[in-house]
C-alpha cells in the first residue's frame, strides 16, 4: 500500500478515521515539515515522514496495512524533536485536545511546530547562549532586523546601514534560524535580490534559512499585529516607525513564530531597539580575532576567561555586553559602580553569590510556562529560585543608584508558599506520572485517591480470599493495560481452576481469568485513578495560571537577578586576578600602566606574565610603530591593549595597575592570515579588504591595532603599503594606532610626525642565542632574530649554518656603491606609492589634513 502522501486519489485505500484525520492535518502544513501524531503514549510518524525520522533517529521502521511507521515515548519526545531539528528539518506536534472515551475518535490538533529559532528543549540549548531566530528584510541599501529568543522573550527590532553592519550583528547574536520574505516566483529581479542575500547570510554562518509568506511583512500587517499584541495605540515608543525595514521585520518575525510555528509569545512583553550608535562598534573581524566568543584550537576565549556568572540568564547577559560594549560614559560608570561595591564588600558578596548559585534558569523557565509546557519538576525549579529572591533584596544598598533593581526585586513569599503547599517534595517528570499534589491539599483530589487506595486493598484481599477458596497456591493477581486486573493460575494447576473463572488471557507457562466482581472493582478503581490523574492536570493547569498572572513581574526579578549576578561576577573577577578600576574620559587617550592579557595571563603555568605599559593619545602619539622579532610577544601586547579597552568599555575592571581609557566609537584589528578560500580569495587580498575597511571607517576616537600589514606580497610592494597605511592612518583619520612590523623602515615616520613613536619588544643576546624578555620599550630593533626562530622550530642545523652564511652576504652589500643605488631606487618606489591611490576607486574629495574618516 502507498503511503497516504501518495496515494493517486489523495485518499490511501482502506483508509481509517485515524488516518483520516493524520491526512487532514498533513496537509495543514508545509511539505518540509515532519508530522508527530499522538497515538496514546506515543507519537508516530507515518508514510515518508516516518522514513525520514527512522533514518536520522535510528529508529525501526515499521507497516502498519503497508504504511511505514515509526514512533516516540511522548515523556522523551522533547530530546528526539531536538535531534530532527538540528538535523535540519521542522517538526509539527499533533495533540489529542480531549479526553479519549470508548469508541469515539478523538480529536487532535497541531500545538506547535518546532524549528531551530524556536527549540525550547533545556536539554538541547546552551544555557549561556540566546537562541534567537532573526528575521530580515532588505529595502534600498539598509536593511531591517529583528530577533526573537523564544526562551527567555527577548525580542529586539531595528535598521542596519549595509551588508558589513548585517554581518557583525550576525556575528554577535549568531541566530539558529534566520527568516527572509517569499519572493513571488515569477519575478526575476526579486529571486536574483534573494539569490544575493542568500548568498551573503550563508557566508556569515550556518543558520537555517527559511522563507514566510510576504505579506506577513508588510508594514500595514506588522502594525496591526504588534498593537493589537501589545495593547498600544503606537509602536514609537519601541522605535519603530511606519513604513521602516524594522518594522516589517518585527511584524513578520512575530507572525511566522505565532501564525505558521503555532508558538505561544505571551511572555514577550516589550521591544528593545538595535541601536548601533549606543556601542563601541566591533566588526566581524575584530570578533574573530580577538576571539571574544570562541578560541581556536584549545585555547581560552575572552569570555571563557572572564566569567564567573552562577546563573544562566547572569551567563547570557555577561555575553552581550561584551558583544555589545558602550559609548556612554554615564552608563559605564554606574556598571563600575556596582562592580566596585560588590568588590568592596567582600562577606555580602560572598553571601550574595551563595544565593545566586540556588537559582536556576528563570527566565527560561517563565517562558516554559507561560508556554504550557513546563514540567511539575520546572514548576519545583521556578518556587526554589524564588525563595532567595527577598534575601537578595536585602543585601543591596539603600541608596537611588540600586532602586531599580530593588523596585524590580519583590519579594515572592506568598507565591514560594502556595507551591511549597501545594506540591510535594519529590516531583515526577511529567503530570502524567501522578502524585503532584501533597495529601491534603485539595479534599477532591483526597477522595479520589482515598477511593482507588481502598480499591488496591480490597484486591490484595481478594487475591488472599480466593487463593484460600480455591486452594490454587499459584494464583497471584496481575495488571495489564489491555484486559485489566487478572487472576493468573500456572498451567499446573490449571485442571483446578473454579466453573465461575472466565478465561481472557493465554501466556506460554500460564492462563489468565477474571470474575465479575473483580471487573466491577476494575471500573471502579481505575475510574477513581483516571479521574485523580484528570483532576491534577486540572490543579496544575491552575498553578500554571497562577504563575502567568505573576509573569511580568517574575520577568522583571529574572532580569534583575541576571545584572546582579553580572556585576557581582565581573567584581569577583576583580578580586581574583587584582584587576584595576579604569578612569574613563572624554578625550581621545590609551593610557595603560603594568596591563596585561586577560587571557593570556590565565593559562600560564608556574610563569609570570610580564606586563606591560601603553600611551596613545590624540597629539603626542596617535601612531605607535611596535617591531621585534617573531615569538617575542608583538601580537600579545596588541590583543592586550584591545581587550584592556574592550573591557573598560562593558563596566569592568581591567587587568592593569592602572587605566585612564577615552570613549572609543571603534576597534579595529588587522591581525594575522587567512585565506577565504570558499570564494577564491588569498591571504593577501583578504589582509587589504581589511585594511581598506578600517581606512574607510576609522576616526579619531577608533583604536586600531594592525600586525604586518602588506608581508603577503614582495617586499618592495609590502613595504610601500605598510608605509602608505601608516601615513594615512596618522595623518588623515588620526585614529589611535599600534601597528607591529617587521618593517625596520617604518621607524623613519617618527623622525618626520611628532605623533609617531618608536616601541620595541626588548630581546638579549646570550651565547648567540636571543633572549625574549616580552618588555615594550622606547626605541627601534633592526633586527629580525628569524634564525633563533627557526632554530627553535627545529630547522636542520646544516640549514641555521647555511641560512646565516647567505645573511652575512646580504648585509655586507649593504655598504657597496650597488646597494647605495638600491636604496634610491626604494626611495622612489615610496614616492610614487605616495602619489598613487592605494586603493583604486575610492577617492574622498572632502578628506583633508585633520579630516575625520565617517
Amino acid at each position: 500500500m502507498k503511503s497516504p502522501q501518495s496515494s493517486p486519489e489523495g485518499k490511501a485505500p482502506a483508509e481509517t478515521p485515524m488516518m483520516a484525520q493524520y491526512r487532514e492535518r498533513k496537509a495543514e502544513l508545509p511539505a518540509d515539515v515532519l508530522l508527530l501524531f499522538r497515538l496514546g503514549d506515543f507519537y508516530e510518524l507515518f508514510g515518508e515522514d516516518a522514513q525520514t525520522g527512522a533514518a536520522l533517529l535510528g529508529l525501526a521502521l515499521t507497516h502498519r496495512q503497508g504504511v511505514p511507521m515509526c514512533g516516540i515515548p511522548v515523556d522523551s519526545a522533547d530530546g528526539y524533536i531536538a535531534r530532527l531539528v538540528q538535523a535540519g528539518r521542522r517538526v509539527a506536534v499533533c495533540d489529542q485536545v480531549e479526553t479519549p472515551k470508548p469508541g469515539k475518535l478523538v480529536r487532535r490538533e497541531i500545538t506547535r511546530v518546532v524549528s531551530p529559532g524556536s527549540l525550547l528543549d533545556p536539554a538541547s540549548l546552551r544555557s549561556k547562549e540566546n537562541n534567537f531566530c532573526l528575521a530580515l528584510v532588505a529595502g534600498r541599501g539598509r536593511f531591517g532586523v529583528a530577533a526573537l529568543d523564544l526562551g527567555t522573550g527577548e525580542f529586539r527590532a531595528g535598521e542596519l546601514g549595509g551588508e558589513a553592519e548585517l554581518a557583525d550583528l550576525l556575528c554577535r547574536l549568531r541566530p539558529s534560524e534566520i527568516v527572509i520574505p517569499e519572493e513571488a516566483a515569477d519575478s526575476r529581479r526579486a529571486q536574483a535580490r534573494s539569490g544575493e542575500l542568500r548568498a551573503l547570510l550563508e557566508a556569515c554562518g550556518r543558520s537555517a534559512l527559511t522563507e514566510h509568506t510576504k505579506w506577513a511583512f508588510s508594514p500595514e500587517q506588522a502594525s496591526g499585529l504588534l498593537l493589537a499584541h501589545f495593547g498600544t495605540k503606537s509602536l514609537a515608543a519601541f522605535d519603530l516607525t511606519e513604513a521602516s525595514p524594522a518594522l516589517s521585520a518585527a511584524g513578520g518575525l512575530f507572525h511566522y513564530l505565532r501564525e505558521e510555528l503555532r508558538q505561544d509569545l505571551s511572555h514577550v512583553r516589550d521591544i528593545r531597539p538595535i541601536r548601533r550608535s549606543d556601542l563601541l562598534v566591533l566588526d566581524a573581524v575584530a570578533q574573530r580575532t580577538l576571539e571574544l566568543l570562541s578560541a581556536a584550537g584549545r585555547g581560552k576565549s575572552l569570555l571563557e576567561a572572564i566569567d564567573r556568572t552562577l546563573t544562566p540568564g547572569g551567563g547570557r547577559l555577561l555575553r552581550q555586553w561584551l558583544c555589545e560594549p558602550l559609548r556612554d560614559r554615564s552608563q559605564i560608570e554606574a556598571r563600575q559602580e556596582a562592580i566596585a561595591y560588590w568588590m568592596e564588600e567582600d562577606r555580602r558578596r560572598w553571601e550574595l553569590r551563595e544565593l545566586l548559585a540556588n537559582v536556576r534558569d528563570l527566565e527560561r523557565l517563565l517562558a516554559r510556562v507561560a508556554q504550557g509546557s513546563a514540567t511539575p519538576r520546572e514548576i519545583g525549579a521556578i518556587k526554589e529560585s524564588l525563595k532567595p529572591l527577598a534575601r537578595i533584596r536585602e543585601l543591596l544598598p539603600r541608596s537611588c543608584r540600586w532602586e531599580r533593581w530593588r523596585g524590580n526585586l519583590e519579594p515572592q513569599d506568598d507565591l514560594v508558599a502556595e507551591i511549597e503547599r501545594a506540591l510535594v517534595e519529590d516531583l515526577p517528570p511529567s503530570w502524567r506520572d501522578g502524585g503532584i499534589f501533597r495529601p491534603g491539599f485539595d479534599p477532591a483530589l483526597d477522595a479520589l485517591r482515598e477511593a482507588a487506595e481502598k480499591g488496591k486493598q480490597w484486591l490484595l484481599a481478594f487475591e488472599r480470599s480466593e487463593r484460600e477458596r480455591t486452594g490454587l497456591r499459584s494464583l497471584k493477581l496481575r495488571y495489564h493495560p489491555v484486559f485489566g486486573y487478572l487472576l493468573e493460575v500456572a498451567r499446573g494447576q490449571l485442571s483446578q481452576v473454579p466453573a465461575d473463572y472466565v478465561r481472557r488471557q493465554t501466556l506460554a507457562n500460564a492462563e489468565r481469568f477474571t470474575r465479575p466482581e473483580l471487573q466491577a472493582m476494575e471500573e471502579k478503581i481505575l475510574g477513581a485513578e483516571g479521574r485523580a490523574r484528570e483532576y491534577e492536570k486540572e490543579l496544575f493547569e491552575a498553578l500554571r495560571r497562577r504563575l502567568c498572572e505573576r509573569l511580568p513581574v517574575l520577568q522583571r526579578a529574572a532580569r534583575a537577578v541576571n545584572e546582579i549576578d553580572v556585576v557581582a561576577a565581573l567584581a569577583e573577577l576583580a578580586r581574583e586576578r587584582q584587576y584595576v578600576r579604569p578612569e574613563m574620559v572624554d578625550d581621545p587617550v590609551v593610557e595603560i600602566a603594568g596591563g596585561r592579557h586577560p587571557v593570556v595571563e590565565q593559562a600560564l603555568v608556574g610563569e609570570r606574565f610580564v606586563p606591560n605599559d601603553t600611551y596613545l593619545d590624540g597629539r603626542r602619539a596617535r601612531l605607535a610603530i611596535l617591531t621585534g622579532p617573531n615569538m617575542a610577544g608583538k601580537s600579545t601586547y596588541l590583543r592586550q591593549i584591545a581587550l584592556i579597552c574592550l573591557l573598560a568599555h562593558i563596566g569592568s575592571f581591567v587587568p592593569a595597575t592602572r587605566a585612564r581609557i577615552g570613549v572609543l566609537d571603534r576597534i579595529f584589528t588587522r591581525i594575522g592570515a587567512s585565506d577565504d578560500l570558499a570564494s577564491g580569495q588569498s591571504t593577501f587580498l583578504v589582509e587589504m579588504q581589511e585594511t581598506a575597511n578600517l581606512l574607510r571607517h576609522a576616526t579619531e576616537r577608533s583604536l586600531v591595532i594592525l600586525d604586518e600589514v602588506g608581508r603577503g606580497t614582495s617586499t618592495f610592494d609590502g613595504l610601500s603599503i605598510a608605509w602608505a597605511v601608516a601615513e594615512e592612518l596618522c595623518d588623515r583619520n588620526r585614529c589611535l594606532t599600534l601597528f607591529a612590523t617587521h618593517y625596520h623602515e617604518l621607524a623613519e615616520l617618527a623622525n618626520t610626525r611628532s605623533a609617531v613613536r618608536n616601541l620595541s619588544m626588548a630581546v638579549r643576546e646570550i651565547d648567540g642565542r636571543a633572549v625574549y624578555l616580552r618588555k615594550v620599550v622606547e626605541g627601534v630593533i633592526d633586527k629580525s632574530y628569524g634564525l633563533q626562530v627557526a632554530r627553535l622550530a627545529g630547522l636542520p642545523e646544516r640549514t641555521i649554518r647555511r641560512a646565516a652564511e647567505v645573511l652575512s652576504g646580504l648585509e655586507a652589500e649593504e655598504e657597496d656603491p650597488a646597494s647605495r643605488a638600491m636604496e634610491v631606487r626604494r626611495r622612489r618606489r615610496r614616492e610614487e606609492a605616495e602619489e598613487l591611490p592605494l586603493f583604486p576607486g575610492w577617492d574622498r574629495p572632502d578628506a583633508g589634513e585633520g579630516d575625520r574618516a565617517g
